[in-house]
């Protein structure tokens, strides 16, 4: 081989070294971000927790062990049921005893001495559903020949099921997040009245209905709100991708199915823009200029940091004791230790600790951690904007996580809805039932009071108070 041909195959060989160590490195990146993944859950991400798993670890410190039994502990004060008052029994019956527990005499003749005691039974009673037949005779008319047969009352439904069942049935399939099959065999076994599966379809078709005009009530008062928590949350409509959003108020909480996640449907849901959005950092929001971001979602990002190594594991740790004082002179204020500004003083230098720490991070080498702390400080007023009035704006978005997860326990149950028709049943449902559990109303009553005004043709009853706007200092 000549010199030439040995240099020729020298830098063939340097080309081939270099771009496997351009693989090699490549690879490095992307294991190191798969051993990432595999280490999130709840605690160090977004994702939420029913997809942590029945095996998978807690998080650290989220429980300290006392080295005491499961239970009540020994010394703790006692905890009895109190009886039921007087105006509450239903029946009494008297016991006397008939013979002297000590000598065997008759005690038919004794006087009655000594305190009486009391013990009383609660029984559910064996009850069958009330059916009332309606026999509408026929009569010939003496003058003209001509007959007339008798029509049903105004207030009794041309259905053959009445509105306190069809009401039942929607909350049994809401609230309680029976399937179709279930609420059939409860009504069959409880109360001897058999229903078919389309029959019960069509009673919540109906729910669905008259519960238009209370739907509408409750975006209305989300629309004229000066404040509102938003989120969304994946679904399914008829074996397809869809999203259920959600928005509470201070005074309603209202549900949107659909197929889209675009800020259209927020729009849709939120209505009026210069409302303060409590939300997380999806930009579907991006038209409402006052947001608060939810600190539950930063502190679980920063804890995921915090347990990488290099720069973003250091920032994490920072972030996250800022975050820990944070939450330590919040709950100060809220055990009324110190006034609110006290509160904005203590949180002045936490707030240039993040901004600190977020610069830092937007310099780094590594691209995703300079687009993350980039992307936080152009938003940093979001992140602060609770201290302003840390009264009435909370820095967590707990609220409509909360409103969002029996319809994520029923999205799991069901894996969703067949048709547009569930969809409408699903939204206005939730819709009515939290926002009357927010007033401390019967979800039940009022879905009763909506069927009957429905089958009058009288508008939805009034489902909530006026509500009373939050004034943002």
């Amino acid at each position: 081989m000549t010199l030439e041909q040995t240099l020729q195959v020298i830098a063939q060989q340097q080309q081939t070294i270099a771009q496997q160590a351009t693989l090699i490195t490549a690879l490095q990146t992307e294991l190191l971000e798969l051993k990432r993944r595999l280490g999130l859950d709840s605690h160090n991400s977004h994702k939420p927790p029913s997809s942590d798993g029945a095996f998978a670890p807690k998080a650290k410190g989220s429980t300290k062990k006392t080295g005491k039994k499961r239970g009540g502990q020994k010394g703790h004060p006692g905890r009895f049921r109190e009886l039921a008052p007087a105006e509450r029994i239903d029946e009494v019956a008297e016991m006397y005893p008939k013979h002297c527990q000590h000598c065997e005499c008759s005690l038919g003749a004794a006087q009655e001495h000594g305190k009486v005691w009391r013990h009383q039974v609660a029984e559910l009673p064996k009850v069958r559903a009330h059916i009332m037949e309606y026999r509408m005779h026929k009569v010939r008319c003496a003058c003209c020949g001509k007959s007339t047969r008798a029509s049903l009352p105004a207030d009794v439904s041309p259905s053959a099921f009445g509105p306190h069942l069809k009401a039942t049935v929607a909350e049994l399939r809401s609230v309680h997040r029976m399937s179709i099959q279930q609420v059939v065999q409860y009504l069959k076994t409880h109360w001897d009245l058999e229903l078919s599966e389309g029959m019960l379809c069509r009673m919540q078709w109906e729910v669905t209905e008259a519960l238009a005009g209370s739907y509408v009530q409750v975006l209305e008062v989300i629309d004229r709100s000066k404040q509102a928590h938003a989120d969304e949350t994946p679904y399914c409509i008829e074996a397809k991708g869809a999203w259920l959003w959600v928005a509470c108020s201070q005074d309603a909480v209202g549900y949107r199915l659909c197929t889209s996640r675009s800020a259209e449907q927020a729009k849709a849901l939120l209505g009026r823009r210069d409302k303060l959005v409590i939300r997380d950092r999806y930009g579907g929001y991006r038209d409402y200029p006052q947001t608060q971001y939810c600190w539950a979602h930063l502190k679980r990002e920063w804890t995921g940091w915090s347990e990488q190594k290099g720069l973003r594991g250091f920032l994490g740790k920072k972030l996250l004791q800022c975050t820990t004082q944070m939450f330590d002179a919040l709950g100060e204020l809220r055990a009324e230790r110190c006034d609110v500004g006290t509160f904005q003083t203590r949180m002045k230098p936490i707030m240039n600790e993040v901004h600190r720490w977020l610069g830092v991070g937007q310099k780094a080498s590594e691209p995703s951690l300079g687009r993350q702390c980039t992307s936080l400080l152009k938003h940093i007023d979001a992140l602060f904007r609770f201290v302003q009035d840390p009264l009435h704006i909370p820095p967590t978005n707990n609220t409509a996580e909360r409103a969002l997860r029996p319809a994520v326990i029923q999205r799991k149950l069901s894996f969703g809805v067949q048709s547009q028709s569930g969809a409408r049943f699903i939204e206005r449902m939730l819709s009515v039932w939290q926002t009357c559990k927010l007033h401390g109303q019967s979800v039940l009553d009022y879905l009763e009071q909506a069927l009957k005004a429905a089958q009058l043709g009288l508008p939805s009853p009034r489902l909530l108070p006026d509500p009373q706007p939050i004034a943002l200092r």
